[in-house]
């Protein structure tokens, strides 16, 4: 019913923002427009039957519907190309944008006991490793996702001092960062990884991966390591806590290269992509907050006539089940 409800939307062009690609099916592909965060999902975890029908209505037919493709990493681009064959004149890369509010408070690092955060749940993320690697270190870990009660008991038995935080606003957010001494997000798939540049724009050092997206976005100013390597996350754990040089060192290099996610300037790039198109009405179906932030930038611009329509997350994620409301809202950001 979403396929058929997006359908009757008007508008000169369409722009399907994250989380819902099979509404490419339902809209004229010549003036539609897709953003692929990652295909980690249908990678790593389908299997079998499901993946291929995953695969076929999530993936195949909306690729090949859609007139252009914005990927969010250069890694995601080329996996899009070698999984899927899209060719790469169909698709540009666009990194995500930094939220504002980001900022240091000049907090003194806790080398005694330094408090480690680590950010999102899931099997990519790590964090069995990264227990294992803490195990024995004087820390803190800070654990801002959902815990299994198997993880609960991981880190009981290891007789790591953490605390566990499953839901935060985005202010608590940004408030936390300015607690913490380490970001570790050293996952083993990502297709950006937003928390790397939010450390960066708070001052905090950051230990991320030496795959998939991760060494493309944090370049020189992070730790990389091998995310399957316990010994490894362990040293550069270690290296961070004893070597005041190497800390300030990635600090400042942090700072440099956040500043290369503005979101006016990501928001100015795709502006330039609507205007291509000579029109002036766009739909942008998504399902996350963090679309709506980023297309606001865009209604900085008077001369632009932008309006928003948006989906619940419920809606968009799992149109395969009953949901209570199906009304398209309206925001105006004009």
């Amino acid at each position: 019913s979403n396929i058929r409800s997006v359908g009757k939307v008007k508008a000169d062009l369409y722009h399907i923002t994250g989380d819902c690609n099979y509404m490419a099916l339902g809209l004229p592909g010549s003036r539609t427009i897709l953003t692929v965060h990652d295909i980690g999902y249908y990678e790593q975890v389908l299997k079998g039957i499901r993946k291929w029908i995953y695969g076929l209505f999530w993936w195949w037919l909306p690729l090949r519907r859609v007139d252009k493709i914005t990927t969010v990493s250069t890694f995601t681009l080329n996996r899009l190309r070698q999984v899927f064959r899209v060719p790469e004149s169909k698709m540009q890369v666009l990194y995500n944008p930094l939220f504002e509010g980001f900022s240091p408070t000049g907090r003194k690092f806790d080398s005694a006991c330094p408090r480690i955060m680590q950010i999102g749940s899931g099997y990519n993320k790590n964090l069995e490793r990264l227990i294992l690697a803490v195990k024995g270190i004087p820390c803190h870990l800070v654990l801002v996702n959902r815990l299994s009660e198997e993880q609960h008991q991981q880190l009981q038995l290891a007789g790591i001092s953490y605390e566990h935080h499953p839901r935060l606003s985005q202010k608590e957010v940004q408030d936390m960062y300015r607690s913490v001494d380490i970001l570790f997000f050293a996952s083993v798939y990502e297709g950006f990884g937003l928390p790397i540049i939010e450390a960066f724009a708070s001052g905090v050092p950051v230990i991320t991966s030496t795959v998939t997206s991760m060494p493309e976005i944090a370049k020189d100013a992070a730790m990389l390591v091998n995310p399957y390597d316990v010994d490894a996350i362990r040293a550069s754990l270690l290296a961070i806590i004893g070597d005041e040089n190497l800390r300030n060192d990635l600090v400042n290099k942090g700072f440099s290269r956040a500043r290369d996610f503005v979101p006016r300037e990501i928001a100015a790039q795709y502006l330039k992509i609507y205007r291509s198109y000579n029109h002036l009405d766009w739909y942008l179906p998504h399902s996350t907050h963090y679309h709506s932030y980023f297309f606001n930038k865009l209604a900085d611009d008077k001369r632009v006539q932008l309006g928003v329509y948006y989906f619940s997350e419920t809606i968009s994620k799992y149109p395969w089940k009953k949901q209570e409301e199906r009304k398209f809202q309206f925001q105006s950001l004009n």
